[in-house]
Formats: structure tokens, sequence, C-alpha cells
């Protein structure tokens, strides 16, 4: 079957250049979008294969590279016992559970094996919301509770190698000005020479902390 290069660089099936213009171009448009997919898919596999990697060989930190993936799970619920219930029944309407996950991907076990810890947050609907401010914050707590984020003793930041940080492209919780300011700050603050905020295509996104997820909840 022979085959021609469009403008985009896609290999395509010379028959389908034959097909009406706007079918040919939503084929053209899904034969990008798995391109870029993939692409990126390759590039955060890049990345986590390092950072396992460097603490495989206990590499310094200063010249690590760490690799988060985060993400919210699918909303939880709890029965609201909230003060001005009118009687027992209005007990089982139920308040909304956010819970937000970080994987630090490059954990290994003691035998060796790979081991991805979760680090979850978890707070209800009148605490907070899903807004980028929340998430920023809580991928800043999740760097520090894991000391990723190290001091020196008279508390001064010391700064690693690089920071890669993988989310989806939901614009309102994690692609959003709260959460890409975060990367110059950190690196701004001496924490890291280097800070990416990965966002995957949109379409596919599961990934590591979505995998501990259903496993675990």
């Amino acid at each position: 079957m022979q085959s021609v290069s469009t403008e985009n660089g896609l290999n395509i099936p010379e028959s389908l250049t034959q097909l009406p213009d706007s079918k040919e171009k939503e084929l053209l448009e899904a034969a990008m979008h798995v391109k870029q997919a993939l692409a990126m898919r390759a590039f955060v596999n890049d990345k986590m294969e390092t950072a396992k990697e460097h603490r495989n060989e206990n590499v310094p930190p200063c010249d690590r590279v760490y690799t988060l993936v985060a993400d919210f799970c699918q909303n939880m619920e709890l029965p609201n016992f909230g003060s001005n219930q009118p009687d027992e029944t209005y007990y089982l309407t139920p308040v909304r559970l956010e819970g937000f996950g970080v994987v630090d991907v490059s954990h290994s076990g003691k035998d060796g094996s790979d081991v991805d810890p979760l680090y979850f947050h978890c707070f209800l609907e009148g605490h907070g919301a899903k807004g980028g401010s929340n998430v920023a914050l809580m991928i800043f707590n999740t760097l520090n509770e894991t000391s990723i984020m190290r001091h020196d003793g008279d508390g001064a930041a010391m700064r690693g190698k690089e920071l890669n940080v993988v989310t989806d492209n939901c614009a309102g919780q994690n692609k959003n000005n709260h959460v890409l300011l975060l990367a110059p700050y950190l690196v701004e603050m001496g924490y890291f020479r280097t800070v990416n905020m990965l966002f995957l295509v949109a379409g596919q996104l599961s990934n590591t902390k979505d995998c501990l997820d259903t496993n675990r909840f």
C-alpha cells in the first residue's frame, strides 16, 4: 500500500487522500492527536525511568532527577453530620470528600522492586475546592513532607537538579497559572535548577497515580 506524507509529517495511505475534505481533516487531526500522545507518553516514561535510575544508583540529590505524578481521584462521600440537621434521616445526605494523590515514581522497595508510594491529601468540600491554588499547595506540601525539597542546617534551600510534575490537562485543576507559577517559585527559591510541569495530552491520561487509586480505594 502506497503512502503519502502530509504537511504535518504524517505518513498516511494514499487512499485517504481521496476522501472528502471534511473526513480527511478529521482523520488527520486524529492521527496527529495520537502522534502527540505517543510522543508525550514516551517523554514522560523517560523522565520516570531516569528518576528510578538515579534513586537506584544513589545519585546525590544535587544531581538527581525527581518525577512526581499527581491528580485528583474520583469523588468520595461521607455521611454529613452537620450541626443544624432537621432529623436523623437528613444525616444520610452525603458530603463530598475530595482526594488528591501524588506519586513519587522513583522509590524502590527493600528487595529492589519498584514501589510507587501514593501521598494522599483529602479534605471535605467545605474545607477546600479543586482549584489550582489548592493543587499547587498540595504538591508543595508533598515535596516538603517527602524531603524532596531539602534544607541545610541553617534552614536555607539546598538545590536539586530537576523536578518533573506530571498531571492531566484539566485547566480548572492543574493546567492553570497557580500550578504553573509553582515551577518558577521552586527555582527562584533555590530548591531546583529545573522544574518541568508536564500535562498529558487530553484523552490519553491514564497514569501511575490513577492505577494506585484503583488498587487502593
